[in-house]
């Protein structure tokens, strides 16, 4: 008898079954891949905002990014008046309450007398408005300061807070006792002397320069007067409210008219006057700053212009150049703002500091 072979049925279904199931699988996947590809990209999340860095007057400090939700300032009168559902505020003055009242203080006439010598000759009394401290030097007898003077000057010059020093240049010092012995001051109030040169080629690095105050005369009148002393700089800060000297090959004057803390508004005046100026220093026989030794005295000055009152604020020429608001020295694009302009060696008369 002829046996029949059997199909292995089991075997056929078992692989049709797992044939179904991987293609079941494969639709599943590419339903999924479908509804991913067509879902939105998910947005990034923003990165927390720094706030930002703002000067305000001599300090830094931080400001939100965005404005707080205030309700709109009631509407006043004035020049700043808010707007209806306006959020700006008035902008912030030029100089506080007390920084005008500080200013006051540093024009306050003083009822001591200049000092003087054994003699009976003035000496330069300075007082530091930073650190308090007050040095009285005396020149010799032909009105130039020893070692000790030079000193103690360099010491009351120094820098505040890096306690940095550098040598006074003694024709400043004489400029100062000149310019105090003119307005019968007790004393020059000074305001900045050496500051340690960070960029360019300051004045005020050298030990050539100062910012000061004389108490009982206003900064115009002073400037004025200083202007006539040759071979130096000169500059009005009109908002500041202090007088720049410093001494130079070739005398250049500016008004700047920008807040303490601001940047500067450096604008260069009286060209023609500063070099009317040189020639004169020449006629009473005062040599280039920077070339063979400067004589200058300051009571032979005093005495061979005759001491005087106080000029006024600013001669006839000088105040047309000053009061219609246009420069008679170099152009504007060769003045180089900024108390710290860079000073090429061969060109320091066109800038100031």
């Amino acid at each position: 008898m002829r046996m029949r072979t059997l199909a292995p049925v089991p075997i056929v279904r078992g692989r049709a079954r797992a044939f179904r199931f991987m293609a079941r699988f494969a639709f599943a996947l590419s339903l999924v891949a479908t509804w991913i590809a067509a879902a939105p990209a998910p947005k990034p999340k923003p990165a927390a905002a720094r706030p930002k860095e703002t000067l305000s007057g001599f300090y830094r400090k931080a400001s939100p990014t965005k404005r707080d939700a205030r309700p709109a300032a009631p509407a006043r009168p004035g020049l700043f008046a808010a707007r209806s559902g306006s959020t700006k505020t008035a902008p912030r003055p030029a100089v506080t309450a007390a920084y005008r009242d500080a200013v006051k203080r540093w024009h306050e006439a003083t009822t001591t007398p200049a000092p003087r010598n054994a003699s009976g000759e003035p000496c330069l009394a300075l007082a530091n408005l930073n650190s308090h401290e007050r040095s009285v030097l005396c020149p010799r007898e032909d009105g130039s300061f020893d070692a000790d003077a030079r000193e103690a000057a360099a010491y009351l010059f120094r820098e505040p807070g890096s306690e940095n020093a550098h040598p006074v240049h003694p024709r400043l010092l004489t400029l100062l006792l000149t310019i105090q012995e003119h307005f019968h001051a007790g004393e020059v109030r000074l305001l900045s002397g050496y500051r340690s040169p960070w960029e360019g080629n300051s004045n005020h690095g050298k030990g050539r320069a100062a910012d000061f105050v004389i108490p009982g005369a206003s900064d115009d009148t002073v400037a004025s007067f200083a202007r006539t002393l040759g071979f130096a700089g000169v500059g009005i800060y009109p908002t500041s409210h202090f007088v720049h000297l410093d001494v130079r090959d070739a005398s250049y004057f500016w008004v700047d008219a920008s807040a303490p803390g601001r940047p500067h508004r450096e604008r260069g005046v009286l060209a023609n006057v500063a070099k009317e100026s040189d020639e004169r220093a020449k006629t009473r026989g005062e040599l280039r700053v920077f070339g063979p030794l400067v004589k200058h005295d300051a009571r032979t000055w005093l005495a061979a212009r005759g001491s005087s009152a106080p000029a006024s604020s600013a001669t006839e020429g000088e105040a047309a150049s000053l009061d219609d608001g246009r420069s008679t020295g170099p152009e504007a694009s060769e003045v180089q703002t900024g108390e710290d302009a860079d000073l090429d060696a061969t060109d320091e008369s066109k800038a100031g500091d």
